[in-house]
């Protein structure tokens, strides 16, 4: 995610770990005892909510299992422009979320 360009296609099939967080988050297996580290998590879930949302209305999945940029986003540069800022704000979101709780995590074992 830090680097891909959310102009272009990006494969279903790499994005779909980020897609199943959301199952793992429920599971109570995954739950922590440290307040800090379930506060992260909570945010690193809302980014990729947020992220998938948004990603998933304003594309479409094409014959190679790629998701495109809609058509109606594409044909209008500011719309394009808007909606590449967004998709990497989210992304840059995600990351530095999963960054702070993975160092945390590794602090605290």
């Amino acid at each position: 995610m830090k680097n891909h360009d959310f102009g272009e296609p990006i494969s279903v099939d790499n994005l779909k770990a980020l897609m199943d967080f959301e199952w793992i988050v429920d599971n109570p297996q995954y739950k922590f005892n440290n307040p800090r580290l379930e506060q992260i998590k909570s945010d690193l879930l809302s980014s990729i909510k947020s992220f998938k949302d948004y990603l998933l209305r304003n594309t479409t999945e094409n014959e190679f299992g790629q998701l495109i940029i809609s058509d109606f986003i594409r044909r209008d540069e500011e719309k394009f422009i808007s909606y590449k800022k967004e998709l990497h704000k989210w992304a840059d979101d995600i990351c530095k979320n999963y960054d702070e709780l993975i160092r945390i995590m590794r602090a605290s074992a």
